[in-house]
């Protein structure tokens, strides 16, 4: 163990970094009142603080962290004076006194300087009259002060000022307004009349800082803090474990926040002996007893009655019970109430119409159930090994003891039959006498909770009042109820009640830590467990819910709902035949409602078991024929099957349910598109703007059908509308680089598919267009780079290779672009042919590249080859003829027509499939030789001379 020294008394006994660790709760407060009193040092206007709160609230901790705080401020050194009083300045009767109490504090903090300027002069103080005194006093503080602000730090405030009476506190005020070089910051275990009273002289002087309870997770806090400081690594370790949280919850029952009590009671954490834990448990309530003894002493006798009717009742009572139990009117009851409210005795809180008052000191009824005692085990300690140990804890040592129970209902008897409450065979004579009293109080604190004998009568008020509250959607204030009831009991339907309302009022993160709570008090909480993994699934975390849904499951294994509520969670984590199987199990247990067939519908979709879905949401229809999402959905699978009339039937069916859905609208567009029945799915997608004029997708939609009517301009104008209203929509850039391109604007083009690749990188078909308008742009090394990037990302169909071949070939690297276009004839699709276009590009290229005729030979024969060998020298001949126009062209001479027709006529000879077309170039190149001499026509047959003369004529 560590020498540390944690008080539990007397705070201002600890070191400065001790009082630090222990802080829990009040960061943000100290900080605050650390830099308001700075303030006050460096400025001329100064504030004066007051903390109130119960005796052992932690008032003393602040103050020595306020004193430790300043003193160790560099800048304010030279600038402040500290006084500090002591706790009890009991001899405090007058203004004089009290500035006789601050000389002498400053005699301990600076006695140095005291004693140089001051002490003489002093102690001459008193051998004069007590006016004369008090006014040199007073000039001796303000001339010992200089320039610098005086910090007086007072404890008790209320004690020292009924000292100092009404005359004394008026002379007080005067001299702070006179002198406006102190700033206080005091506490008081509540308000009074010297600063409460409009009258009084320090009304509205002071800002008042009232400090709150400490809450459970703060008190595990603290205690862990305590542990760590002693060095206590046992208290470390029980405070993590499930053992140790609920004897914490026994301690935080009985303390209500205390945190003089839990530095008491954290001693006695890892105490396991009976007699090891009530014997100094009772040592240390008899030491506190002379205190509040005292404090009842100070009471009238109607007073003293009702505290000690309090401390019998442990919980908080109405007005009219205290009334009537200690024989006095209502109002009479009212205003002893009201009196020790505002003295610290009693604290107050409203449910609903009614206040209920209770000890505000628990440590006081802790002393007050301890001198009751007389011979009888005390209901104090009873109530503490209730809360202390677990039921079956409290069992099996009364089993230790010979004590042999058999249920019966919920109620625990031995075999034997002549005792009253708990039933025990065992003589006690056979006991020693520790060994009886340890088993008269463990029976007793069993039966109290067989019984459940302490609950408050707060309990049923707030669970009135939150019923009310839930029905008027009142979730604010159904969550202050429930947070008093968690404070009151604490049970795990208290947890869930506070969870219920954080859910309502969509703090979901604070939901879930009340559901975890009220699942580790009662791990076999059906409600709880379903409830967590309902909000898990709503904040989308699919695997923690599935998990809470399996352990609901494990406890009831025929629960329809969760069954369902698994399979929306599976569904959403596309384990698709898990979450079929479990609708289908939802179903063998009973389940027949909408929404489960209908996402079970989506599940059979999602596994492109589409006839079966469609029995699905045909159930959910015949269950409920006006259920508009079934009719849509439903629509969607008919249209994924191309049963597009169907398809056309349902969704027409959800616009009768809803006219205005204009989801419904926007898949019946999609559907009448498919049908190419473009001017009606137009008509569709502008009811969904005519709805939503401000959602993207539908004028992308709009965009694409006017695109299929060849309204060109509208449809480009619909895109960048689109493109306006989500400027990553990028499918619209992909589909506005399209349009672009069959404008022939391929530099707009080109900027449409880059913004559609720098929103998606891998988007393989925006690389492969991309290419396209490159090669059409004659940037044949970028659309190479483009085709090779869209083949790398899977883009597989042989346009891609032909395209990429042609690039190569573009490049004037023939050997490389032939062996391409090798490799892309074998990909062509089943059923398709090759594109005459294709060619045609080549052999333009052929054309523009016939410097040398030697090349272009070899090169023709190379292409011939492929063509022959993947049997497509049939669309060779129809290029060699539909290139005619361009021969008969003025700007090119004879010369270059006939070098044309000389390059083909060896390497073709041979081939049946190109006489005609190589018959048709002769003819056409010697009409042009001849100046378009119409006998060269006439030699050819009819019907090739019908098709060469418009080739030549154009």
């Amino acid at each position: 163990m560590k020498g540390t020294l944690v008080s539990r008394f007397t705070p201002s006994l600890m070191k400065h970094e001790d009082l630090e660790e222990m802080l829990v709760q009040r960061h943000d407060l100290a900080n605050e009142l650390v830099e308001s009193i700075r303030l006050s040092i460096l400025k001329p206007i100064k504030q004066h603080h007051l903390l109130i709160g119960m005796r052992g609230i932690g008032k003393t901790h602040l103050v020595s962290l306020m004193y430790h705080r300043v003193s160790k401020m560099e800048d304010l050194r030279e600038k402040v004076l500290i006084a500090w009083l002591r706790e009890e300045e009991w001899g405090v009767t007058s203004f004089l006194d009290l500035l006789l109490r601050i000389l002498r504090s400053l005699q301990r903090e600076y006695p140095a300087k005291y004693n140089a300027k001051l002490f003489d002069r002093v102690e001459s103080l008193y051998g004069e009259l007590p006016d004369t005194a008090q006014q040199k006093a007073a000039e001796l503080l303000k001339d010992f002060a200089t320039d610098r602000t005086l910090l007086l730090l007072v404890e008790n405030l209320d004690d020292l000022f009924e000292g100092l009476g009404d005359s004394g506190q008026q002379q007080f005020r005067d001299y702070l307004e006179s002198y406006p070089f102190c700033t206080i910051f005091a506490t008081s275990q509540h308000l009074f009349k010297g600063i409460d009273h409009k009258k009084a002289p320090f009304y509205d002087f002071f800002n008042r800082h009232y400090l709150e309870k400490l809450n459970l997770n703060q008190v595990v806090w603290l205690l862990k803090n305590i542990a760590k400081l002693e060095g206590n690594k046992e208290l470390e370790l029980l405070i993590q474990t499930p053992r140790g949280r609920s004897r914490i919850e026994a301690i935080h029952h009985l303390a209500g926040g205390n945190h003089r009590v839990y530095m008491i009671f954290a001693e006695f954490l890892t105490r396991d002996s009976l007699d090891r834990l009530v014997k100094p448990f009772l040592q240390t309530l008899d030491e506190l007893t002379p205190y509040y003894q005292a404090r009842m002493a100070w009471l009238s006798p109607q007073q003293r009655k009702i505290v000690e009717f309090l401390c019998d009742r442990r919980g908080a009572v109405m007005v009219k019970e205290i009334a009537q139990r200690c024989f006095m009117t209502h109002q009479t009851a009212s205003s002893q109430l009201k009196q020790l409210s505002g003295m610290g005795y009693v604290t107050s809180e409203s449910i609903g119409r009614e206040s209920y008052y209770e000890l505000q000191e628990v440590l006081m009824r802790f002393c007050m159930d301890v001198k009751k005692h007389r011979g009888e085990p005390i209901s104090l300690i009873v109530d503490f090994l209730r809360l202390w140990y677990t039921k079956e804890e409290l069992k099996q040592r009364l089993e230790r003891l010979g004590v042999k129970f058999t249920p019966i209902g919920k109620e625990l008897v031995d075999n034997s039959s002549e005792k009253s409450y708990l039933k025990y065979q065992l003589n006690r004579e056979t006991l020693p006498p520790n060994a009886v009293i340890e088993l008269e109080y463990l029976l007793r604190a069993l039966q109290a909770r067989e019984t459940d004998d302490c609950e408050d009568s707060r309990v049923a008020a707030c669970v009135r009042e939150i019923e009310n509250c839930r029905e008027k959607k009142d979730y604010v204030s159904a969550l202050n109820l429930a947070n008093k009831l968690v404070g009151i009991r604490g049970k795990a339907g208290d947890w869930l009640e506070k969870a219920r309302c954080l859910q309502n009022l969509e703090r979901y993160d604070e939901a879930l830590e009340s559901f975890d709570r009220a699942i580790e008090l009662d791990p076999n909480d059906l409600s709880a467990l379903v409830l967590r993994g309902n909000l898990l699934y709503n904040l989308k975390r699919y695997d923690d819910a599935l998990a809470s849904f399996d352990r609901a499951l494990e406890l009831e294994a025929n629960y329809q709902s969760i069954w369902a509520l698994r399979s929306y969670v599976l569904d959403n984590l596309q384990r698709y035949d898990e979450a079929l199987a479990s609708f289908d199990r939802a179903i063998e247990q009973g389940a027949n409602y909408e929404e489960m067939w209908l996402i079970r519908g989506n599940v059979l979709n999602n596994l492109k078991r589409y006839d079966e879905a469609l029995e699905s949401f045909d159930r959910v229809i015949e269950l409920d024929a006006n259920y508009k999402l079934a009719w849509r959905i439903r629509s969607n699978v008919l249209n994924n099957l191309k049963r597009y009339d169907e398809a056309l039937d349902s969704v027409d069916r959800a616009i009768m349910i809803d006219p205005n859905d204009q989801s419904a609208w926007l898949l019946r567009g999609n559907v009448l598109y498919n049908l190419k029945r473009y001017d009606e799915a137009l008509e569709a997608y502008d009811k969904t703007i005519e709805i939503d004029p401000n959602n993207h997708w539908y004028w992308g939609s709009r965009g694409e059908v006017l695109n299929n009517l060849k309204r060109y301009d509208e449809a480009l104008e619909a895109y960048d509308k689109a493109i306006e209203l989500d400027a990553n929509y990028q499918l619209v850039w992909f589909l506005r680089g399209l349009l672009l391109d069959t404008l022939k604007r391929y530099e707009e083009a080109l900027v449409s598919y880059d913004r559609a690749i720098e929103l998606d990188s891998n988007y393989e078909w925006a690389w492969y267009s991309r290419g396209w308008v490159l090669r059409k742009l004659g940037r044949y090394e970028e659309a190479l780079a483009s085709y090779d990037k869209a083949i790398e990302l899977g883009y597989q169909r042989s346009s891609v290779f032909f395209n990429r071949a042609i690039a190569i070939l573009g490049l004037n690297r023939w050997d490389e672009g032939i062996a391409a276009l090798d490799d892309a004839f074998p990909r062509l699709e089943p059923g398709d042919e090759a594109y005459a276009e294709d060619a045609a590009l080549i052999i333009c290229n052929l054309f523009i590249n016939m410097h040398d005729i030697a090349i272009s030979q070899t090169r023709i024969t190379s292409l011939i080859a492929v063509y022959e060998k993947h049997k497509y020298l049939s669309i060779l001949g129809q290029v060699i003829v539909g290139n005619i126009p361009l021969l008969m062209s003025e700007i090119l001479s004879d010369k270059v027509a006939r070098t044309w027709l000389e390059l083909w006529q060896e390497p073709t000879s041979k081939y049946e499939e190109f006489q005609i077309p190589i018959r048709l170039l002769n003819a056409a190149v010697r009409y042009k030789e001849t100046k378009g001499d119409r006998r060269v026509l006439l030699e050819l047959p009819i019907e090739e001379r019908n098709l060469l003369e418009p080739l030549v004529s154009a």
